[in-house]
């Protein structure tokens, strides 16, 4: 089935599911979206996305019982039931919540199979909550290195980081959960949103494909601001949670998307620009689209992915380092407490996520660099 955007949605087990489905519902029906799950009951209850219960011969849609041996045992069987589903498709956006059997077994048999077809893969990793027993936290955690050594680029993302602790705690599970959902789904659709809708500056499938295939792993942030002063709000609450992550090198890469209303300004994409910009160490890649959508005038909001390693492709010709640098913080080198965005300002998402991998070749690596590419590459010098 061929996809307007050339990028497809995949759910995979109970809980990637129920958030591709929120991002689909959050979208529209130009996000393809696909749900697979072992659980009969599960999948049917997905909206919005074409469901595909693995593993029936075997498991007969009563799931994996949390082995994921079960899991990858189930996706081997029924690839073929869900293959034309990759017709037309050159990205795939994966949701998996680790801890259980089919998300950790069947997630990393279906990007093996995706590289197969050299389809690009971002996968957004979702780990469970601290007070989850210990079982589901440490086979989430032995999941994670199948996902880096498969994936093209993954964000690890703890489910607590998705709703806000204003409440002290106190907040309802139930509705604490509903607005993780919805959050999380607003920041994926982002993604098509950046694809698909029209704005100054497009950021088409083919710089999206490039940037993804870097390979490794990335942060992704979401700030939302709303006033006079938006842009600088939204700026500033990005930074903020970009600072949240003890990252072991500076950023490599910096990819924004920014999202407003008719009433967006060039002044603002400048000011936002400059502000990010003066922030990344001088030789890190900066990467943006702008996206204009009706449904969020007096609204402006800022997306990023920001890579701790990066490796050119040539495959994109829109990355640029800014020129000027400002003395701004706080820095995307990390190290940064956690801080509160502006009066105004709505920032949820700031994922910690680790080291990236190379997954293809030993790099030389010094001070965060890849001493293999060449010098004028990595500075961007041009000629």
């Amino acid at each position: 089935m061929s996809t307007e955007s050339g990028m497809i949605l995949v759910g995979v087990g109970g809980g990637g599911c129920q958030f591709a489905s929120v991002a689909r519902h959050s979208f529209g029906d130009r996000l393809h979206a696909i749900g697979l799950d072992t659980d009969r009951q599960a999948i049917n209850s997905a909206e919005g996305l074409r469901g595909f219960v693995l593993g029936v011969s075997r498991l007969d849609g009563m799931g994996t019982g949390g082995d994921p041996v079960k899991g990858r045992l189930a996706i081997q069987d029924d690839a073929e039931t869900f293959a034309h589903e990759w017709e037309g498709v050159h990205i795939a956006v994966v949701v998996v919540a680790l801890g259980g059997g089919t998300g950790g077994g069947a997630t990393p048999e279906l990007l093996r199979l995706l590289r197969k077809k050299e389809i690009t893969t971002l996968c957004f990793a979702l780990l469970p909550f601290p007070f989850e027993d210990a079982a589901r936290r440490q086979a989430a955690e032995r999941a994670l290195p199948q996902l880096d050594e498969n994936a093209d680029t993954v964000v690890v993302i703890s489910q607590s980081d998705l709703w806000s602790d204003d409440g002290g705690g106190e907040q309802a599970f139930v509705a604490a959960r509903h607005e993780a959902c919805r959050t999380f789904g607003h920041a994926i659709s982002l993604l098509w949103r950046l694809v698909l809708t029209p704005g100054f500056i497009r950021f088409d499938p083919a710089r999206l494909r490039a940037v993804l295939a870097s390979r490794g792993r990335a942060r992704f942030c979401l700030s939302e601001a709303v006033g006079t002063a938006r842009a600088k709000d939204a700026a500033t609450g990005l930074l903020a949670q970009v600072g949240l992550a003890d990252a072991p090198a500076p950023a490599r890469a910096v990819v924004l998307g920014i999202l407003a209303g008719e009433d967006l300004r060039l002044s603002e994409i400048g000011e936002i620009m400059q502000t990010v910009g003066g922030s990344i160490p001088p030789d890190c890649r900066l990467d943006m689209g702008t996206i204009v959508d009706t449904g969020y005038d007096g609204c402006l909001c800022v997306i990023a992915l920001v890579f701790e390693t990066w490796r050119e492709t040539g495959a994109g010709t829109g990355g640029a380092t800014p020129a000027e640098r400002l003395d701004a913080k706080p820095t995307l080198s990390g190290g940064a407490r956690r801080s509160r965005a502006a009066t105004g300002t709505k920032s949820k998402l700031g994922f910690n996520t680790g080291k990236g991998r190379f997954r293809d070749i030993e790099s030389t690596i010094f001070r965060g660099e890849d001493l293999d590419i060449p010098t004028v590459v990595r500075k961007h010098i041009a000629f």
